[in-house]
């Protein structure tokens, strides 16, 4: 599962797994915008070479004006190099 927390200044995307919970971040943004390609950048480095979907689930602000959600990720069959 991969979830993300944006605030005013920065993004941290995170890794849970039952075994562990990675922590990546946190990264500088300028804007809300590039906080949000950030997060989606975060995660679709991790898959770098897969053919892969990457998107948003779901979010939410709380009272203190953070973003917090859930990251989308699905793979499709295989690896997306030419084989070279």
């Amino acid at each position: 599962m991969w979830c993300f927390i944006v605030t005013p200044d920065d993004f941290t995307v995170f890794e849970i797994t039952p075994e562990y919970v990675e922590v990546r971040g946190p990264y500088s943004a300028g804007t809300f915008k590039e906080a949000l390609d950030g997060v989606l950048d975060v995660v679709r480095h991790v898959f770098s070479g897969f053919d892969v979907y990457v998107g948003f689930a779901h979010s939410s602000f709380d009272q203190n004006g953070f973003l917090s959600g859930v990251v989308e990720v699905r793979l499709f069959g295989g690896s997306s190099d030419d084989g070279q």
